[in-house]
């Protein structure tokens, strides 16, 4: 039987215990979490991408089937486009 994978990405500015919550119901649901930190380009964020990944890491210490993905997810902002002027 194949194995059940679930992505969480999510910028975690800080990781939460209810991120480790939801990763720990995850678990029960699925057989491996891969948890991924992402860059918001619209948010500024507490701390740096570095220390998120950092903190996501140590935070995954002991739950089994939960690992980081390597790299980081990126969310570029938007562009804007020009408005259009009503008459």
């Amino acid at each position: 039987m194949p194995s059940k994978l679930a992505l969480y990405p999510g910028t975690f500015d800080p990781v939460t215990y209810g991120h480790l919550d939801v990763l720990e119901r995850a678990l029960k649901v699925f057989d491996r979490v891969q948890v991924t930190v992402a860059v918001n380009a619209s948010k500024r964020t507490l701390f740096s991408t570095k220390d998120r990944v950092a903190l996501v890491q140590a935070s995954l210490n002991g739950l089994e089937g939960a690992d980081r993905v390597g790299g980081e997810l990126r969310r570029e902002r938007p562009e804007r486009r020009p408005q259009r002027r009503r008459r």
